[in-house]
């Protein structure tokens, strides 16, 4: 039987130079080396503004967590490595010619750092906020500077104020001339050493500060620090948008990150002010969550609103509201319509305000914060109907949409929208290509690790493999099966004979509805796994020190 292929998502172009660059490089690079390799592959089909477009915007390393999630690529932090897997989808490529799209914008020139550019004073990270960071890096390992750099960026990138990623007045982003400044003074203190040129060393006085300091460091307690940098549209002439950016949530944003790493990472580029494609473009702040049933997507979307409004609840006087679409849910429900004045004697309508008329007003009210809308099983309803003219709306953030109740509406680009998306239920998956295009897709799978049980979780990853095998990734088992609050007090067989029983075979049934045959083999399959997993919990407690 032929292998299916794997889903690599929106940046599956990346896909092949990407392989074929750590190819070259004899199956591992460091991340550099590998977007050097691609720079070189594609030097025939785009130019230097815009490959300096690819680098700003992380398109190759955006493309990498794909591969990872995909199977094709691995390695541990700041090393990438292509996997069996990968190399065998390289060789079903091997006179496939690397195609970019071209359409890739060029940086302008303000973006680039024009140094004509007036300066302007914002709130940046303290050099001082780096050096806990810098002490844990070369505690792992004596590094390069390159190294340290590149690994600072990776641990703190989103955690960072927008202010850190500006350029300062010698063309360096502040985070890169503060890590300059940190490695300086602690070199100084005698916290780091510097045998080499090429190598920084942690000392034993580094070592006993960051025994010290480690466990109490936060990188919110150094963000109050001030830096001239680069005026937020570059040229001196240049004019401001005319709605201003929201104010970005860092100490939410940190929280959600610390818990949604990947997930976080793949949000940023659609949702920060200062990393729009140009200075002046306003952002289309639209995704869609999807993945398998059971695997926390609405979960992700609430905290992921928490996050952005620092408001815990939704309702139509929080910053946030949901909503859940569904086969009756029209227009009329959403956006505008007609409906019975039920105050009055005699049978009258009134134009009624659906939530995302209202939720756009209050936006446009308050345009220094986010608002969310979350909409719950988006492709339950008829998505393109539902939005009618607000299509256009969602992608043109600053520009007005006649609504067809009459008046107009412009969706104000500080209003952030997240649906969550089952794709397992392919009788109403989301097929208008208007409508899929306006937002982006994040994909969530189940997480065994975010399962309390090391047992349960090995459990569930086991069974997962064979399911996906049979079926394939959108028929996998979600996580949250594990994570209820009933099963807190039972014992791991209990537990496992609960799910099994209430949760996991009625849903295989379904899966496997009229083939008896395969439903004998998921019941043999699951008491296998069960077996093998109860055999590792017994191998790890009997290597537990006494």
């Amino acid at each position: 039987m032929t292998p299916k292929e794997p889903v690599i998502g929106e940046h599956r172009q990346w896909a092949l130079p990407i392989l074929r660059a750590l190819n070259t490089l004899g199956g591992s690079g460091r991340p550099r080396r590998v977007e050097a390799a691609v720079r070189d592959m594609v030097a025939d089909q785009l130019n230097d503004l815009q490959w300096a477009r690819v680098l700003h915007g992380n398109y190759i390393r955006f493309a990498r967590l794909s591969l990872r999630k995909a199977g094709l690529l691995s390695g541990a932090r700041g090393v990438w490595e292509i996997t069996p897997e990968g190399r065998a989808w390289l060789a079903n490529r091997s006179t496939e010619p690397v195609a970019i799209v071209t359409n890739i914008p060029e940086m302008l020139p303000e973006e680039a750092g024009d140094l004509s550019a007036p300066l302007e004073t914002v709130q940046v990270t303290g050099f001082d906020g780096y050096e806990i960071p810098i002490l844990r890096l070369a505690a792992e390992a004596g590094r390069s500077k390159d190294e340290l750099f590149e690994h600072l960026l990776d641990a703190l990138r989103t955690r960072f104020l927008p202010g850190d990623f500006r350029l300062m007045a010698h063309g360096r982003p502040v985070w890169q001339s503060r890590t300059g400044w940190a490695l300086s003074n602690l070199k100084k203190t005698g916290a780091l050493r510097n045998p080499t040129t090429s190598r920084w060393e942690i000392s034993e006085a580094g070592r006993a500060r960051l025994a010290q300091e480690n466990d109490a460091w936060t990188i919110e307690q150094f963000q109050d620090s001030k830096a001239k940098v680069r005026a937020v549209f570059g040229l001196a002439d240049a004019a401001p948008p005319s709605v201003p950016a929201p104010a970005w949530p860092t100490a939410g944003w940190h929280t959600f990150a610390s818990e949604f790493e990947d997930v976080a990472i793949a949000l940023e580029s659609r949702l920060r002010p200062d990393l729009a494609p140009t200075p002046d473009q306003v952002i289309a702040r639209n995704v869609i969550l999807y993945g398998p049933p059971g695997t926390g997507k609405t979960y992700i979307a609430k905290k992921l609103a928490i996050a952005l409004t620092e408001e815990m609840d939704p309702g139509p006087d929080s910053q946030w509201r949901l909503v859940q679409f569904h086969p009756s849910y029209a227009y009329e429900d959403f956006v505008q319509g007609l409906r019975p004045a039920l105050e009055e004697k005699d049978l009258r309508y009134k134009l009624h305000q659906g939530p995302f008329l209202q939720v756009c007003k209050a936006a446009e009210a308050d345009p220094d914060r986010f608002h969310v809308l979350i909409i719950d099983e988006i492709n339950r309803g008829d998505p393109a109907r539902i939005f009618g003219e607000l299509l256009y709306g969602l992608e043109y953030r600053d520009e007005p949409v006649d609504l067809a109740g009459g008046g107009s509406l412009v969706v104000p680009p500080n209003l952030v929208i997240i649906g969550t998306m089952n794709s397992v239920d392919r009788s109403v998956a989301l097929v208008d290509h208007a409508l899929r295009r306006r937002f982006g897709f994040i994909r969530i799978d189940p997480d065994p690790e975010a399962v309390p049980s090391p047992r349960l979780g090995a459990l569930l990853e086991q069974f997962n493999e064979w399911l996906v095998a049979q079926l394939d990734v959108d028929h996998a088992i979600g996580h949250s099966a594990f994570l209820s609050a009933a099963l807190a007090k039972l014992s791991a067989d209990e537990t496992i004979d609960r799910v099994w029983r209430h949760d996991i075979r009625p849903l295989l049934e379904e899966y496997f509805f009229g083939q008896p045959d395969r439903l004998r083999d998921a019941d043999a399959e699951w008491s296998k796994a069960r077996i093998d997993t109860e055999d590792d919990d017994e191998d790890e407690s009997a290597t537990e020190p006494t």
